[in-house]
Formats: C-alpha cells, sequence, structure tokens
C-alpha cells in the first residue's frame, strides 16, 4: 500500500526542499519550521503507525540535527501571511497555525494529534500523484489551519471522534463517513468532508476523487426546468440544447401570459453526441485543440443567428426543397420506402420533427376530417376564458383548428419511422442531387417561408404547438382562423409549385372564428370602457381637498387606462415609471415594465397625440393639486411635486382614511389597488390593452416584426432598435399614427384637468 522506502525518501527531501517552505525565507525561519514539523510528527498516534512507513525516524533526525530556533510560530504566519503564501504552502501555514491561548490542554492534544495526522496523510496523498493530490490537501489543511485560527470553524475539532475510540486511521475513517450522513453547518460539513477524503485516501493509497457536491432540492415546487435541444446545430456533431426555467403557477394575471423576470441571455448546453446502435464503442476523444475550434464555431454560429439573418442563414433553397418533394411523393405514389417519404413530407408540412409527429395529443394530431387527411390543432391561453357576464361584450373564441393537407397523403399519417431511417433517405437524395437537407433543416422551413412572406411568427408558434410562456406573442394574439388556414394553404401550394406537382389541396372555405386571447374588445365595447371611466370622474362643487380626492382617484385611473392602453404597458407595480421617461420633444417614452427598473427590457415609444394631450393636462391637475395641498396636506403636496419633478412615479392615489377631516396619505399605483378601486368597470385584467393593441395592430397590417418591437418580444439579438436591425424610429411613428387613428375612431378623448379658477 506504501511505496518503497527509498521512494519515499526521495520524495520527502524533494518536498522538504521545494514545497515545504517558500525559498526566500531566510534559514532560521526554515530551522523553525522543520522544528515545529517534527514536533508534529511526534504527536502522531503510536497505534496508527501500522498503515505507513514509520516517519518517525526523520522526528529523531530532525531533532537532532537542528538547533533551536528563537522564531515563534505566530511571526512564521505573519510572514506567511503578508507575502500571501497560506495557499500557496499549505503545509507551512498549518504547522504554524496560532492556537487560540483560551485553549485547554485537552484540546491541544487533540487538535495536535489530528494535525498530525492529517500532515502525514496529506504527506502521503503527495507521494501517490502531487497533481492529483494538491486540491484534496491544500483544502485539508485549510479547514485544519481554520479551526486553529477561526472561531467559525473551531466547532469542527468537536465534533471529531476521540482518537481513544478508534485504533486505527481505517476506523477513523469509518467514523468520519458516519458523521458525513448527519446534518451539521456549512463549515462541519465541508471540514468532514475533506477531512475523510485525504484520510481514506492515503490508506487505500488510491488517487484522488470528486467529492460530491450536495445539490439541495429546488425550494419552489412551481419552478419548471426544461431542456430544449436546438436542431440548428445537428451538422456540428455536437448535441446542443438550451436551458429554459419558467414557473408553473404564475399568481397574476400579466404572469399568466408572459415571464415579467428579465433574462440576461441564453444558457446552452453542448455535449457530443450519443452513440448510435452501428457504432458500439465510443470514438477517441478529440484533442483539445480540436475541441476548441468546435466551440469557436459554434460560438460564431450562435453570433450569427442573433444577427436578425435568421431568415435566410442556413436554410434550404428551392432547389432542395424541389427535389425533397419530388423524392418523396414519387416513393409514395410507387411504394419505395412510402413510410419515410411520408414522414420527411409532414416533417416539412407540419413543421414538427419525426417524434413530436408520432406523439399524438390533445393540442396535435394527425387525423382525418371529411376523410381527408389534416392537422388538427387545439390553442388555448390563459385570456382565451373571461368572466361569464362578459359573453354579450367580447367576441366568442374556438380553440380547435384544422389544416388541410395533400391528399396523397391519405392513410399514411400513422408512420413510426426511425431517425436513423429518415436521415439514410435523406442521405440519399443529397447525394442524387447535390443538396443539403438535414432533418433540422426541413423542420424549420415552414418559419423560414412564413418569416420571409411577411407573416407573424406567432402563427409559427401556434402550428409547432409551442408554449405561449416561451413565446409571449401567443399569448396576446387574438387570430382569426380563415387567415390561419389560408397562410397555410399559401404556403403547402408555394413548396409544391417548386416542384411543378399538383398540392391536391381542398378548396377553402370561410369558418368565421376566432383563436387566442379574448380581449380583443370589440368596437362598441371599447368606446363603452372609456365612456364608463369618463364619467366616473366628479365635478367638484366646494373646491375642496376632501372632493379633490375623490376626483383625483378617479381622474388617475383614466389616465392609467388611456396610457397603458396607448403604449402597451404591462401590467406591473408603478406603470408608466416616472415623468422624467417622457421627452416633450420628440414625444417619446422610455418604458421599463418588466419589474426591473433600467434593466435590459426597456423599450422607447412615441406616444400618439392623444395620450401627449391627456399627459399635459394630468400635469396641470397635479399643479393645481400642489397649490391646493400646500399648507394642509403637506404628504400630498410631497406626493405630487415629486411626480412633476421624476423624483417619484408619475401615477398615485390619495388613500381615503382622514386625519381631522383631511386627507393625508398617498398610495403608489399598484395593479391590486386599481382593480380594487374600480371593481367591475375593470371587468377584464389589467393587461387588457396589450392583447387588444397587438391584434389591432396585426388586423391592420403591421410588420409583426414592428408589433414585437413595439411590445418588447424580440428575441435576443433581434431587438428593432438594435446593432444589425434595418428598422429606425419611422416605424414607431407610423404605430403612433395608426393608435391615434383608434383612438379617435372610437371617441377615446382627453378629460381637461381640474382647474382652482
Amino acid at each position: 500500500m506504501t511505496p518503497p522506502v527509498r521512494n519515499t525518501s526521495k520524495k520527502l527531501k524533494e518536498f522538504l526542499s521545494k514545497y515545504f517552505a517558500p525559498e526566500h525565507l531566510n534559514p532560521e525561519l526554515k530551522q523553525t519550521l522543520l522544528m515545529q514539523l517534527a514536533y508534529s510528527i511526534q504527536a502522531f498516534p503510536a497505534g496508527y503507525w501500522e498503515q505507513f512507513e514509520l516517519i518517525d525516524r526523520l522526528v529523531k533526525i530532525l531533532i537532532t540535527k537542528m538547533p533551536s530556533g528563537s522564531v515563534s510560530n505566530t511571526e512564521i504566519f505573519g510572514i506567511l501571511k503578508k507575502n500571501k503564501h497560506l495557499t500557496s504552502y499549505p503545509f507551512a501555514a498549518t504547522i504554524c497555525a496560532v492556537l487560540p491561548p483560551n485553549a485547554t490542554p485537552q484540546w491541544r492534544t487533540k487538535y495536535t494529534a489530528y494535525q498530525s495526522i492529517v500532515l502525514i496523510c496529506c504527506f502521503i496523498r503527495y507521494t501517490h500523484d502531487q497533481q492529483l493530490a494538491t486540491s484534496g490537501n491544500e483544502n485539508a489543511l485549510r479547514e485544519l489551519r481554520l479551526v486553529a485560527m477561526d472561531p467559525k470553524h473551531r466547532k469542527l475539532l468537536d465534533i471529531l471522534p476521540e482518537l481513544d475510540d478508534a485504533s486505527s486511521v481505517e476506523r477513523l475513517v469509518s467514523k468520519l463517513k458516519e458523521l458525513r450522513k448527519e446534518k451539521y453547518p456549512a463549515p462541519q460539513e465541508y471540514g468532514l468532508g475533506y477531512l475523510e477524503l485525504v484520510l481514506r485516501e492515503a490508506v487505500s493509497g488510491s488517487k484522488r476523487r470528486r467529492r460530491r457536491i450536495r445539490i439541495p432540492p429546488i425550494s419552489d415546487p412551481d419552478t419548471f426546468i426544461e431542456l430544449n435541444p436546438v436542431d440548428a446545430f445537428e451538422d456540428a456533431g455536437l448535441e446542443v440544447k438550451e436551458l429554459c426555467v419558467a414557473f408553473t403557477k404564475p399568481t397574476t394575471a400579466q404572469e399568466r401570459d408572459e415571464a415579467i423576470s428579465v433574462t440576461a441571455g441564453r444558457t446552452f448546453r453542448i455535449e457530443d453526441k450519443p452513440l448510435t446502435n452501428k457504432l458500439k464503442t465510443p470514438p477517441p476523444p478529440s484533442s483539445r485543440a480540436v475541441r476548441a475550434i468546435q466551440h469557436k464555431c459554434l460560438t460564431e454560429k450562435l453570433g450569427i443567428m442573433q444577427l436578425s439573418l435568421n431568415c435566410s442563414y442556413n436554410q434550404l433553397t428551392e432547389w432542395d426543397i424541389c427535389q425533397l418533394i419530388r423524392f418523396t411523393t414519387n416513393g409514395i405514389k410507387t411504394g419505395v420506402n412510402p413510410d419515410s417519404c411520408s414522414t420527411l413530407l409532414l416533417c416539412l408540412l407540419c413543421g414538427r420533427d419525426p417524434i413530436s409527429l408520432g406523439q399524438s395529443s390533445n393540442t396535435f394530431c394527425l387525423t382525418h376530417y371529411k376523410n381527408r387527411p389534416c392537422i388538427s390543432l387545439t390553442h388555448t391561453v390563459p385570456a382565451s376564458k373571461q368572466d361569464v357576464r362578459l359573453e354579450k361584450c367580447l367576441n366568442n373564441i374556438t380553440n380547435h383548428l384544422v389544416l388541410p393537407l395533400p391528399q396523397f397523403l391519405q392513410d399514411k399519417l400513422t408512420q413510426n419511422v426511425g431517425t436513423a431511417d429518415l436521415k439514410s433517405v435523406i442521405n440519399d437524395i443529397n447525394k442524387q442531387h447535390r443538396c443539403r437537407l438535414s432533418l433540422g433543416r426541413i423542420t424549420r422551413f415552414l418559419e423560414h417561408w412564413y418569416i420571409n412572406n411577411g407573416l407573424d411568427r406567432a402563427e409559427v408558434g401556434l402550428i409547432k404547438g409551442r408554449a405561449p410562456r416561451n413565446q409571449p406573442a401567443l399569448s396576446y394574439s387574438n387570430f382569426d382562423a380563415d387567415k390561419l388556414i389560408e397562410n397555410h394553404h399559401r404556403y403547402v401550394s408555394s413548396i409544391f409549385e417548386m416542384a411543378k406537382i399538383d398540392s391536391q389541396l381542398p378548396e377553402v372555405k370561410p369558418i368565421k372564428k376566432q383563436l387566442g386571447s379574448a380581449l380583443h374588445l370589440p368596437p362598441r365595447t371599447l368606446h363603452n370602457f372609456f365612456r364608463v371611466l369618463r364619467s366616473q370622474i366628479p365635478r367638484p362643487r366646494k373646491q375642496s381637498l376632501e372632493e379633490l380626492t375623490t376626483l383625483h382617484n378617479h381622474y388617475v385611473c383614466y389616465v392609467w387606462a388611456l396610457l397603458t392602453f396607448a403604449t402597451g404597458h404591462r401590467d406591473v407595480n408603478a406603470p408608466m415609471g416616472q415623468r422624467t421617461d417622457f421627452n416633450s420633444h420628440n414625444n417619446t417614452w422610455w418604458i421599463s415594465d418588466k419589474e426591473n427598473r433600467h434593466g435590459i427590457s426597456a423599450r422607447t415609444l412615441i406616444l400618439p397625440q392623444t395620450a401627449v394631450k391627456q399627459l399635459e393636462h394630468y400635469l396641470q391637475h397635479l399643479q393645481e393639486l400642489k397649490k391646493r395641498s400646500q399648507l394642509i396636506a403637506k404628504d400630498i403636496f410631497k406626493r405630487a411635486d415629486e411626480a412633476m419633478t421624476g423624483s417619484g412615479n408619475l401615477l398615485f392615489f390619495i388613500k381615503h382614511q382622514e386625519q381631522d377631516n383631511i386627507p393625508q396619505i398617498t398610495q403608489e399605483l399598484t395593479p391590486a389597488r386599481v382593480k380594487a378601486f374600480l371593481g367591475d368597470q375593470l371587468p377584464w385584467p389589467g393587461n387588457w390593452g396589450r392583447h387588444h393593441m397587438r391584434s389591432e395592430l396585426k388586423r391592420l397590417g403591421v410588420v409583426p416584426a414592428e408589433i414585437d418591437g413595439w411590445m418588447g418580444h424580440e428575441d435576443i439579438g433581434e431587438e428593432s432598435m438594435g446593432r444589425h436591425s434595418m428598422l429606425s424610429t419611422q416605424y414607431l411613428n407610423r404605430i403612433a399614427q395608426h393608435i391615434e387613428t383608434l383612438l379617435n375612431t372610437h371617441e377615446i378623448t382627453v378629460v381637461d384637468a381640474w382647474k382652482t379658477r
């Protein structure tokens, strides 16, 4: 179990000359260190030597040949600490550790015994493998040093078993293993782990093993973590997955529609592809240089994907699609690999990978409807269902959609083909026609075609069955079912026209139904909502502060409803931020509405003229409120001044709790307080404006990328005002004009401010 004596002696000399103490220490300091080493080894329990070589001979040599030095341990430790050598020379730092002055003789005896055991065990590990033993030795010696010099770690020695109870190092290791099964504070748990590691490996003579880090279970049971494969890297010989974290049980309506926490970036996990059945033995590992080149190429590809070029980068050409359709349709008709050909064609038409095609669910299945093959989709979002009382004032929403498929796919929808067979067919097509087909590119072509033709990416998410938490535009969109069917019909017809083959699709007939969010308000409902809020604002007769308080609370709710509707502001605390977020020179408003102000979720919008005028009237109202409350309500006066100067949030309530018959308390505007104050006057979620505005802008034909930029739904690297974007502030002007037309059409007007004269 131990190396030969001559090898150990050689290692000991090398250890003492190079690694035990710094070279720049003078001879007197080194002599003192060696004497302390001798005293430490001398404290080694006599019964424990049977596992190791008798290193006690070194004690006699050091004591007889080394003159006693006059330097104290405190002075040597101070020199090591001053030169930052505590980590690089852990043996010397542990030997010179200064014991507490109030330590009892029993405590000192136990500490010096454990100090001797750990020093010798660390040296034995050093003789086995210097490189692998370094980390464990440093950690164990550091923990031992902290026991002597740090009160927080001193309890570790009390936990350690008495040496009299264990007759050997092996039994001591077994006792330490039993102690590790119990729960202790982190300092003691780490110390037990490192000490047990060095003692166990010194006895067994095995190489260092990594400590098992105990990861506590996730405290929040509502946290949902999944790994989504990124098929864009299937040709790189690597398996890339994106880490997605979501909450399965959101608490508010806003959180049910989209996450309001700021995401700093995207997290990917990169692994070599798993072995196939044909490869019984793993391939030889790549060198570090090759792996570095692979990861560099992967990073460049990730960077290119975030340059607003994903509609044209790494996609199939018309030639590729033409050969794919010709090969698969011919295989289906002639019976040559019909299962593989039909599966590849379905991947192209549905935008889904072969695995998801074979997994029928409540939201997606391939079936036959009226004796025709079709895609059956079920789409629901949190806003699809509203209160029963709103049935008369909201449009009816369906959750079912049927997309027709070519007729020659009749009875070809339930094939279960392995990925290896599909790749074999793809390789045959690539060799015969010099194509660049792959499963990932085939499944992504539907999204590629939709984006290139200016269609909404949310429609792709609906067809592919993406979750609204991963694509928030799905939560806010009210889809016209006829338009969805028409766009998919155009897609199928277009790709078959590339191959000059009849698509065999039925004639499209309108069904006049809607899917998705029910909060796209009908014109009359939208007009009546703002009319009711406007009618609730009283006109004070006595011009007293009590009446002004009621007026202010109703007035601020109308201002909140108009500004959040015109800007698509999320339903969060402190809506619309501060007065200084508005730039009166160009009517722009800086918005950060993800509960993390000044974060990366911020965006800039241009207000329509009606919203600008309403803001001006509200500021006049605050000025009059300051005048009226200056001498009788300091809290209201101060809060109005903060809102006007920008040192506080723009919108606030005045609480109806009175003191000496004068309202004195102000409250910040929050979604819960707005809901409590308006009651049934706000019968739907507070973020209804985002739902209505996205659906309305989509109906007006605004470019989907511009809508996503206006709502703050761009992907990372595809920001509308990002470095590589082709958009400018002109698109914000166009959207502002659309919103202004919408406000005028539905007679959503400006309410004048209250004035004292």
